[in-house]
Protein backbone atom coordinates (compact mmCIF):
# COMPACT_ATOMS: atom_id res chain seq x y z
CA UNK A 1 0.00 0.00 0.00
CA UNK A 2 1.38 3.35 -0.95
CA UNK A 3 0.65 6.11 1.52
CA UNK A 4 0.41 9.74 -0.82
CA UNK A 5 2.32 11.53 0.78
CA UNK A 6 5.97 12.68 1.70
CA UNK A 7 5.76 14.67 4.76
CA UNK A 8 8.15 12.70 7.32
CA UNK A 9 5.86 13.50 10.07
CA UNK A 10 2.88 12.08 8.20
CA UNK A 11 4.76 9.01 7.50
CA UNK A 12 5.90 8.78 10.91
CA UNK A 13 2.12 8.34 12.32
CA UNK A 14 0.52 6.08 9.74
CA UNK A 15 3.24 3.62 9.55
CA UNK A 16 2.65 3.26 13.40
CA UNK A 17 -0.80 2.62 13.18
CA UNK A 18 -1.77 1.38 9.97
CA UNK A 19 -0.55 -2.01 10.57
CA UNK A 20 -3.79 -1.95 13.40
CA UNK A 21 -6.00 -1.35 10.42
CA UNK A 22 -4.36 -3.67 7.48
CA UNK A 23 -1.98 -6.07 9.65
CA UNK A 24 0.60 -7.65 7.71
CA UNK A 25 0.31 -4.80 4.32
CA UNK A 26 3.45 -3.85 3.17
CA UNK A 27 3.56 0.59 3.12
CA UNK A 28 5.57 2.79 1.14
CA UNK A 29 5.38 6.60 0.91
CA UNK A 30 5.99 8.74 -2.01
CA UNK A 31 9.81 8.91 -1.09
CA UNK A 32 10.38 5.25 -1.70
CA UNK A 33 8.79 5.92 -5.24
CA UNK A 34 10.62 7.79 -8.37
CA UNK A 35 8.78 9.16 -11.15
CA UNK A 36 5.44 9.80 -9.44
CA UNK A 37 4.49 13.24 -10.46
CA UNK A 38 3.12 15.80 -7.62
CA UNK A 39 -0.96 16.03 -7.30
CA UNK A 40 -1.86 19.51 -7.27
CA UNK A 41 -3.89 20.05 -4.66
CA UNK A 42 -6.40 22.64 -5.62
CA UNK A 43 -9.96 21.56 -3.96
CA UNK A 44 -11.49 23.62 -2.07
CA UNK A 45 -12.36 20.50 0.79
CA UNK A 46 -10.35 18.01 2.34
CA UNK A 47 -12.40 15.96 0.28
CA UNK A 48 -11.69 16.72 -2.55
CA UNK A 49 -7.60 16.70 -2.35
CA UNK A 50 -7.88 13.65 -0.47
CA UNK A 51 -9.56 11.63 -2.85
CA UNK A 52 -7.76 13.45 -5.93
CA UNK A 53 -4.64 12.37 -4.85
CA UNK A 54 -5.26 8.84 -3.71
CA UNK A 55 -6.66 8.37 -7.35
CA UNK A 56 -3.81 10.25 -9.28
CA UNK A 57 -1.84 7.93 -6.84
CA UNK A 58 -3.38 4.48 -7.44
CA UNK A 59 -3.75 5.31 -11.01
CA UNK A 60 -0.25 6.21 -11.97
CA UNK A 61 1.48 3.73 -9.95
CA UNK A 62 -1.52 0.66 -9.94
CA UNK A 63 -1.11 0.33 -6.15
CA UNK A 64 -3.76 0.09 -3.71
CA UNK A 65 -3.49 4.14 -2.24
CA UNK A 66 -4.28 5.52 1.31
CA UNK A 67 -3.82 9.58 0.93
CA UNK A 68 -5.43 12.63 3.41
CA UNK A 69 -5.62 15.81 3.63
CA UNK A 70 -5.71 17.55 6.86
CA UNK A 71 -5.14 20.56 8.43
CA UNK A 72 -5.89 23.45 10.89
CA UNK A 73 -9.15 25.25 11.09
CA UNK A 74 -9.47 28.58 13.11
CA UNK A 75 -13.23 29.27 13.99
CA UNK A 76 -12.65 33.03 14.39
CA UNK A 77 -11.34 32.94 11.06
CA UNK A 78 -14.11 31.23 9.55
CA UNK A 79 -12.05 27.79 9.16
CA UNK A 80 -8.77 29.50 8.09
CA UNK A 81 -6.19 28.23 6.80
CA UNK A 82 -8.17 24.98 6.15
CA UNK A 83 -7.04 23.23 2.95
CA UNK A 84 -4.38 26.13 2.55
CA UNK A 85 -2.97 24.79 5.88
CA UNK A 86 0.38 23.40 4.46
CA UNK A 87 0.94 26.86 2.57
CA UNK A 88 -0.52 29.32 4.20
CA UNK A 89 1.87 31.96 4.55
CA UNK A 90 3.60 33.75 1.33
CA UNK A 91 7.38 33.26 0.85
CA UNK A 92 9.08 36.70 0.23
CA UNK A 93 11.51 36.30 -2.52
CA UNK A 94 14.60 35.06 -0.95
CA UNK A 95 13.64 33.70 1.63
CA UNK A 96 14.83 30.10 2.65
CA UNK A 97 13.19 29.06 5.47
CA UNK A 98 11.22 26.35 5.90
CA UNK A 99 7.40 26.53 4.80
CA UNK A 100 6.33 25.39 8.66
CA UNK A 101 8.78 28.16 10.36
CA UNK A 102 6.91 30.85 8.25
CA UNK A 103 3.15 29.17 8.75
CA UNK A 104 3.75 29.23 12.50
CA UNK A 105 4.90 32.80 11.98
CA UNK A 106 1.40 33.83 10.19
CA UNK A 107 -0.09 31.26 13.49
CA UNK A 108 1.21 33.07 16.16
CA UNK A 109 0.22 36.80 14.66
CA UNK A 110 -3.14 35.38 13.82
CA UNK A 111 -3.52 34.45 17.09
CA UNK A 112 -2.16 37.24 19.20
CA UNK A 113 -4.83 39.39 17.18
CA UNK A 114 -7.54 36.96 18.68
CA UNK A 115 -8.77 37.28 22.59
CA UNK A 116 -8.11 34.05 24.71
CA UNK A 117 -11.54 32.89 24.56
CA UNK A 118 -11.83 32.98 20.36
CA UNK A 119 -8.73 30.89 20.16
CA UNK A 120 -10.54 27.70 19.58
CA UNK A 121 -9.42 25.17 16.66
CA UNK A 122 -9.74 22.05 14.96
CA UNK A 123 -7.12 19.62 13.24
CA UNK A 124 -9.61 17.87 10.24
CA UNK A 125 -8.43 15.07 8.65
CA UNK A 126 -10.11 13.48 5.93
CA UNK A 127 -8.53 9.46 4.56
CA UNK A 128 -9.66 8.26 0.91
CA UNK A 129 -8.52 4.87 0.61
CA UNK A 130 -8.23 3.55 -3.46
CA UNK A 131 -8.38 -0.20 -3.60
CA UNK A 132 -6.53 -1.08 -6.47
CA UNK A 133 -6.35 -4.53 -8.11
CA UNK A 134 -3.13 -5.71 -6.74
CA UNK A 135 -2.07 -8.12 -3.75
CA UNK A 136 -3.05 -5.15 -1.29
CA UNK A 137 -6.11 -4.35 -2.49
CA UNK A 138 -7.06 -8.30 -3.47
CA UNK A 139 -6.37 -8.39 0.67
CA UNK A 140 -8.11 -6.08 1.71
CA UNK A 141 -11.42 -6.55 0.05
CA UNK A 142 -11.25 -10.22 0.94
CA UNK A 143 -11.09 -9.29 3.97
CA UNK A 144 -13.36 -6.27 4.42
CA UNK A 145 -15.67 -8.94 2.56
CA UNK A 146 -19.40 -7.65 1.73
CA UNK A 147 -18.26 -4.10 2.72
CA UNK A 148 -16.71 -3.44 -0.39
CA UNK A 149 -20.22 -3.04 -1.65
CA UNK A 150 -20.85 0.41 0.43
CA UNK A 151 -17.50 1.64 -1.55
CA UNK A 152 -17.67 3.75 -4.47
CA UNK A 153 -16.32 2.53 -7.90
CA UNK A 154 -14.62 4.69 -9.67
CA UNK A 155 -11.48 4.26 -12.43
CA UNK A 156 -11.53 0.64 -11.47
CA UNK A 157 -11.27 1.52 -8.32
CA UNK A 158 -13.11 1.11 -4.79
CA UNK A 159 -12.62 4.49 -3.17
CA UNK A 160 -13.87 5.25 0.67
CA UNK A 161 -13.15 8.49 2.79
CA UNK A 162 -13.29 8.84 6.12
CA UNK A 163 -13.23 12.51 8.01
CA UNK A 164 -12.53 13.23 11.74
CA UNK A 165 -12.17 16.21 14.14
CA UNK A 166 -9.62 17.02 16.89
CA UNK A 167 -10.28 19.98 18.86
CA UNK A 168 -8.55 22.15 21.23
CA UNK A 169 -7.17 25.94 20.69
CA UNK A 170 -4.12 28.11 20.24
CA UNK A 171 -1.53 29.91 22.14
CA UNK A 172 1.01 32.13 20.19
CA UNK A 173 3.89 30.82 22.66
CA UNK A 174 5.26 27.20 21.37
CA UNK A 175 5.84 24.55 23.45
CA UNK A 176 7.19 21.10 22.84
CA UNK A 177 9.52 19.03 20.43
CA UNK A 178 7.65 16.58 18.89
CA UNK A 179 5.24 16.35 16.67
CA UNK A 180 5.18 18.73 13.35
CA UNK A 181 3.57 22.04 11.39
CA UNK A 182 1.20 23.57 14.14
CA UNK A 183 1.20 21.42 16.57
CA UNK A 184 3.52 23.20 19.50
CA UNK A 185 0.53 26.18 19.27
CA UNK A 186 -2.03 23.11 19.38
CA UNK A 187 -3.38 22.75 22.65
CA UNK A 188 -5.51 20.03 24.27
CA UNK A 189 -7.98 20.17 27.06
CA UNK A 190 -5.52 18.87 29.65
CA UNK A 191 -3.46 22.01 28.86
CA UNK A 192 -0.56 20.04 27.06
CA UNK A 193 0.56 20.98 23.49
CA UNK A 194 0.38 18.08 20.41
CA UNK A 195 3.94 18.59 20.44
CA UNK A 196 4.24 17.56 24.23
CA UNK A 197 2.86 14.29 23.13
CA UNK A 198 4.73 11.06 23.13
CA UNK A 199 4.03 9.56 18.85
CA UNK A 200 2.31 6.67 20.73
CA UNK A 201 -0.26 8.81 22.34
CA UNK A 202 -0.85 11.09 19.59
CA UNK A 203 -1.21 8.15 17.33
CA UNK A 204 -3.92 7.29 19.78
CA UNK A 205 -6.24 10.85 19.71
CA UNK A 206 -4.95 12.67 16.77
CA UNK A 207 -7.38 13.52 13.93
CA UNK A 208 -5.37 11.24 11.85
CA UNK A 209 -5.93 8.09 14.22
CA UNK A 210 -9.63 8.99 14.31
CA UNK A 211 -10.01 9.01 10.81
CA UNK A 212 -8.35 5.59 10.82
CA UNK A 213 -10.33 4.16 13.50
CA UNK A 214 -13.50 4.75 11.31
CA UNK A 215 -11.95 2.79 8.66
CA UNK A 216 -10.92 0.40 11.02
CA UNK A 217 -14.27 0.12 12.87
CA UNK A 218 -15.96 0.20 9.54
CA UNK A 219 -13.50 -2.83 8.42
CA UNK A 220 -14.88 -4.85 10.92
CA UNK A 221 -18.53 -4.20 11.11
Amino acid sequence: MIIATRNKGKTREFEAIIQKVFPGITVQNLGDLTDVPEVVEDGDTFEHNARKKALEVSLFTGKTTLSDDSGLEILALDGAPGVYSARWAERAPGDTRPQDELNNLKLVEEVRKLAPDRRRAQYVAVLCLCVADDDSGREILARIGPKAGEMEVMDGRHIIEFRAEFRGRLQPEARGDGGFGYDPYFVLDDGRTMAELSLEEKNRISHRAQALEKLYRWSIS
